[in-house]
Parts: structure tokens; C-alpha cells; sequence
């Protein structure tokens, strides 16, 4: 089972992607946590250990780059994705 953390300041993203992943990985991933701030996901990563963190680019308070830079420095086995299209990420400043 891949432990999974979930990070998006939208409530209704975040229980989609908790609801597609449940429904649709139930045998490979197991979600063990939500945070809709940077802060308290920083809590929870630090805390629970996960393997992988599903993590929303543009946040209150540190961005999901910032806070990506920060879990990377602390835990170098997690591995981190974006539900966001990479592309839509790099095309967004030219917006």
C-alpha cells in the first residue's frame, strides 16, 4: 500500500481526489490524510511519514512549490505530484 497524503485549499477538490483515489486505487493507495493548508500539511507529512503527497501548486499561505522545496529538504523517499496539468502550471504567469 502506498501511504497518501492529500494537500488543496478547495474542500470540494480535495474530497474528489480523495474519492477517485479511494474508489478507483483502493488496493494501491491508501489515503491517511487531507490538509487544506500548507502549514497543517507540513504537520501531518512530518508526522505521518507518507509516501506520496498529492499536492495543489497555488495555495493561502506558502505555495505548493514552497512547501514541496520544504518536504524535500526534510524527507527525501516521499515522492510528490500534482493533481494540476504541468502545463497549466507553467502557462499560468503568462495568463
Amino acid at each position: 500500500m502506498i501511504r497518501t497524503i492529500l494537500v488543496d485549499d478547495e474542500r470540494p477538490a480535495l474530497d474528489e481526489l480523495n474519492y477517485l483515489l479511494t474508489q478507483n486505487y483502493k488496493s494501491d493507495i491508501e489515503v491517511i490524510g487531507m490538509a487544506d493548508t500548507a502549514q497543517e500539511a507540513l504537520s501531518r507529512i512530518t508526522k505521518e511519514q507518507p509516501d506520496l503527497v498529492f499536492l495543489d501548486i497555488q495555495m493561502r499561505g506558502f505555495t505548493g512549490l514552497e512547501l514541496a522545496d520544504l518536504i524535500h529538504n526534510t524527507s527525501l523517499r516521499l515522492k510528490l505530484s500534482s493533481p494540476q496539468p504541468m502545463m497549466n502550471m507553467l502557462l499560468k504567469p503568462l495568463n
